[in-house]
């Protein structure tokens, strides 16, 4: 099978994006569901920090100000050109070419790019058009935070029948104003609010939550469920007798629950026990099933080795420090050689605009062609496996885990 062949084969796949920021889009850098010029995509966190490595720190826009003129389009396209080796660079330009047209290599390719954005923003079928572009089936958004009337609230309307809602449950939220004398008398109380919230996620029909790991970094440490009322006067105790109840209550509802880890903003948390610390939770509630986000590249294998011995954990998107195409194919190297092909997934875009979006999702492609390809080249795959892995890995799984029928 040609390499040509195989990369059409994916690029028609269907996907389903497990992670988005798309409902926040109101309060990003683009204002909405689509970028308003080509300024707004080299806005995106992860894409800024690659041209911050350059040198490249623009003015602050300002309320009003437009920011699409020939002096900041020079300044962008230097950056660029410093930055022209990154694989998101070379992908970004790729992108903007097959959405708009218009391939961002000059200051007046710049300029001419910003300006169809701009005036593309009244296509109020650009979301869904993105969307059949690349593949996109079904994305994971949050629940909502849109103020009723913007613009992003109609254009996430036109791609209803896309989005699957996954709220976040945030232990800080909850414990906010917690109180170290009176703790133990406020567990009860906490325990309610826990309830009201899950009780809330079922009757909205959410099938999967996000939360943080509330628990212990300790295998055994961390399945203990009981503590004084003198112990519970440590937030961390307290953290993790909560972070149990809520469990519980999830795991009766037969939850999907995302667990992202391994971040931090001054870099990746490649901390080897991490994984291994939370063994103890995977086999105390067989009934929840974790599909796990890393963003340490020393954590990957890890979440392999977890998924090999408990049927309820799901190695999921690689996500902030490990979206490079190194780790992409080291990752897809340690699953198809481990994991049924539906035990794991790969897409977890953390788009904040539907651009972002199709750009992540065609970096992931084309390492999956290329990777398929030397696969079957080497043998250890043939055509039918090889596009079987490559569906479950992005849409079937993750299908399996948030829409069950």
């Amino acid at each position: 099978m040609s390499y040509e062949s195989i990369y059409q084969n994916i690029m028609d796949l269907p996907v389903f994006d497990t992670h988005t920021h798309l409902e926040t889009g109101w309060r990003q850098s683009t204002k909405g569901l689509y970028a308003r010029n080509f300024f707004d995509i080299c806005r995106y966190f992860w894409f800024q920090r690659e041209q911050q490595a350059a040198g490249y720190y623009p003015a602050e826009v300002k309320d009003g100000e437009n920011e699409v003129t020939p002096e900041r389009a020079e300044e962008l396209h230097e950056a660029l050109r410093r930055i022209r080796n990154t694989y998101w660079t070379r992908t970004v330009m790729e992108a903007m070419e097959n959405l708009y047209g218009i391939r961002p290599d000059s200051v007046d390719r710049i300029l001419e790019l910003s300006e169809a954005m701009g005036k593309n923003l009244s296509n109020r079928e650009w979301g869904n058009q993105v969307c059949d572009k690349i593949g996109i089936r079904k994305t994971v958004m949050g629940p909502g935070g849109t103020p009723q009337g913007t613009v992003l609230d109609a254009d996430v309307d036109l791609i209803a029948d896309r989005i699957v809602r996954v709220p976040a449950y945030r232990f800080g939220k909850a414990l906010k104003g917690f109180d170290e004398v009176d703790a133990h008398l406020k567990v009860d109380e906490f325990k309610e609010q826990i309830k009201a919230q899950v009780e809330s996620y079922r009757a909205s029909g959410y099938r999967a939550v996000r939360a943080a790991w509330p628990f212990l970094k300790d295998e055994t440490g961390a399945t203990q469920t009981d503590f004084s009322a003198e112990e519970l006067k440590d937030k961390a105790n307290l953290s993790q007798h909560l972070g149990h109840f809520l469990f519980r209550l999830l795991e009766e509802h037969g939850s999907c629950l995302q667990i992202f880890f391994g971040m931090g903003r001054s870099g990746a948390q490649n901390d080897t026990t991490h994984v291994s610390s939370m063994h103890g939770i995977f086999k105390m509630y067989p009934g929840l099933t974790f599909n796990l986000f890393c963003a340490a590249e020393l954590s990957s294998l890890d979440m392999v080795q977890a998924a090999r011995i408990y049927p309820n954990v799901y190695p999921g998107g690689l996500w902030w420090f490990t979206f490079r195409r190194s780790v992409y194919e080291s990752n897809m190297q340690y699953r198809v050689e481990a994991l049924p092909a539906s035990r794991a997934s790969f897409v977890a875009s953390d788009a904040r605009c539907i651009e972002w979006s199709y750009i992540k999702i065609l970096l992931i492609k084309k390492v999956m062609a290329r990777f398929f390809h030397n696969q079957i080249e080497e043998g250890w795959l043939d055509e039918d496996a090889a596009l079987y892995t490559a569906r479950h890995w992005l849409h079937d799984t993750a299908e399996q885990l948030y829409c069950p029928e």
